[in-house]
Formats: C-alpha cells, sequence, structure tokens
C-alpha cells in the first residue's frame, strides 16, 4: 500500500503546487504538499489542512473583463464567420444571444 510519504517522494522530483514554498521545498525543510480530496474550490491535504483560492475584488473584476471580452471576441468572429448564412446557429437561436457566460 502507498502511503502518504510514498506519494511526497515521488512527487518532490516532478510535482510543484501552487501553494509550494520553493525555497522551503528546494532545501527539504517541509516536506512536499500531498493533495487527499477536493470538493469546488476547496482542496485538502492529506495533514488535513484545506486550502481555498483567495482573489481581491479587483482580481476578480479585471478575471470577469478579461472573459467577458474573451466571450465578445468568439461572438464577433462566429458573427463574421457566418455572415452569409441568416444570422442564426444550427438550432435556430441568433448567434449573439447564445455566446455568454454567467458572470
Amino acid at each position: 500500500m502507498t502511503t502518504s510519504e510514498d506519494v511526497a517522494e515521488m512527487n518532490r522530483p516532478s510535482v510543484l503546487h501552487t501553494i509550494t514554498y520553493l525555497k522551503d521545498y528546494v532545501s527539504g525543510v517541509n516536506e512536499p504538499p500531498v493533495m487527499q480530496t477536493d470538493k469546488g474550490v476547496h482542496i485538502q491535504e492529506v495533514s488535513g489542512r484545506v486550502f481555498c483560492p483567495v482573489m481581491k475584488e479587483s482580481e476578480i473584476d479585471e478575471t470577469t473583463s478579461i472573459a467577458r471580452a474573451a466571450v465578445d471576441d468568439i461572438a464577433q468572429r462566429s458573427n463574421t464567420e457566418g455572415a452569409e448564412q441568416s444570422g442564426q446557429n444550427r438550432n435556430g437561436t441568433d448567434r449573439r444571444s447564445s455566446a455568454w457566460l454567467p458572470f
């Protein structure tokens, strides 16, 4: 049976998690994190610690703006490429109204 220590040793040469402190990791001061489970945005380490990404309001706004711009770009390309068609998708819906994401 593989233990969490075995997994940590296998991870050390090839896996870096975003929560890994590189200086401590390389020097061997701290063991590499071994993730056990995840649920939604929460990740649990084998030691029981739970991690959740934290974003500042400005980062959320910036990320939302970038995503909306990307969706708008995709919709515009879709409309441009299908200009010879009637402006509808294959299922009969308006192409412009079908290219959005819930934010």
